[in-house]
């Protein structure tokens, strides 16, 4: 249920980043590392590995 309000708030441009936010803090620690290194900088070779 959460994860269905969690895309609700995706769908709304003005609260996209909240979301973005709550899906980041919701994540495993692995997968909270792969998002932040695409939330930052989706083409910097320094963050891909």
């Amino acid at each position: 249920m959460l994860n269905f309000e969690v895309r609700a708030t995706l769908e709304h441009p003005a609260t996209e980043d909240f979301g973005q936010l709550v899906l980041y803090l919701l994540l495993p620690c692995s997968q909270k590392v792969q998002q932040l290194r695409r939330y930052i900088g989706g083409n910097n070779a320094v963050l891909q590995n």
